[in-house]
């Protein structure tokens, strides 16, 4: 395999700082980023200029939670390659998750000037605006990104999401209706559609379609126990429990998961004091990079004004 290999260049030429490099993103790619952080360390070691090595351990870094490594090492690969739109966009999605929104859309911005084809720029700047509640810019980038990648089902949703967090309830259904259309086996986008349907007054036909759709999603993964929750066939405490984990970053992300769509649900129940409640607890777990963070803002939001 690719580490094999990297393992022989480097036997044979113990000072090439591109095998070591290399043997980081393979151990990045297989998910152990502690090796790979400690390849790319010894990459920049033997080659302090090699810009790669530092972005790529940003991203290790990231992806371990440690957001100031991230941006630190993002910062110098742009030191060392200050066109590269990629390490804008990855040190914006950094930016995202620490909770700075302006940091976020300036690099992502920055991203956009050096590669105005960067999907993901755009895609990301829109939940940088989402986070900021400002939706009109967050769907017009994510109209951005659908001209570029028009069968891309979770743009689709992204959108869909934004609709919705803007009271765009039927423009709401028109995205998740895509997104499945793309991939029917999506449980989110079944979720999203079942209460898009619901806030626009069609709850017989959400219900309907609700049963459709659940026969196509793995009822042993999650977020099947929130499909079962709004079919009639679990309740609140089932949900929390099915969510909860030994690993406190998935714990985390489906506990954020859990305690927004229990908080859609008592939107619809409807119990007021329970939804703020969820929801609440949705803004405290939620990562910001995720789409229920910024939507369980615009919801609360909206029960502020009721």
């Amino acid at each position: 395999g690719a580490i094999a290999d990297y393992n022989e260049a480097i036997r044979l030429d113990p000072k090439l700082a591109q095998a070591y490099a290399n043997r980081g993103s393979a151990w990045d790619g297989k998910g152990d980023f502690d090796r790979a952080i400690t390849d790319y360390d010894q990459a920049i070691r033997l080659d302090p200029k090699l810009a790669q090595a530092y972005a790529n351990r940003g991203s290790a870094w990231y992806r371990k939670g440690d957001y100031d490594r991230a941006i630190a090492d993002q910062t110098e690969a742009l030191r060392l390659m200050p066109g590269d739109a990629m390490a804008y966009a990855n040190r914006a999605g950094v930016w995202t998750d620490k909770g700075d929104f302006t940091r976020a859309v300036e690099d992502y911005n920055q991203a956009l000037h050096f590669n105005a084809q960067l999907t993901q720029a755009y895609t990301g700047r829109a939940r940088a605006w989402s986070n900021r509640g400002d939706f009109d810019r967050a769907v017009a980038d994510y109209n951005e990104a659908l001209r570029r990648n028009p069968r891309d089902a979770w743009i689709h949703l992204s959108r869909g999401v934004a609709h919705f967090s803007q009271g765009d309830f039927e423009s709401a259904q028109t995205d998740t209706a895509a997104a499945l259309r793309i991939n029917p086996n999506d449980a989110y986008a079944v979720i999203w559609r079942y209460f898009a349907q619901s806030r626009s007054d069609r709850r017989p036909a959400a219900a309907s379609e609700l049963a459709a759709n659940a026969a196509k999603i793995d009822k042993t993964r999650w977020p099947a126990p929130i499909i079962a929750l709004l079919a009639g066939e679990a309740d609140a405490d089932r949900v929390l429990a099915a969510a909860a984990s030994d690993d406190p970053k998935k714990a985390r992300e489906q506990g954020c998961v859990a305690a927004f769509f229990l908080g859609e649900w008592y939107v619809l129940t409807p119990n007021v004091e329970q939804a703020r409640t969820a929801l609440e607890q949705a803004m405290r777990d939620c990562p910001r990079s995720f789409l229920q963070y910024s939507s369980a803002g615009a919801e609360l939001r909206r029960l502020s004004s009721q």
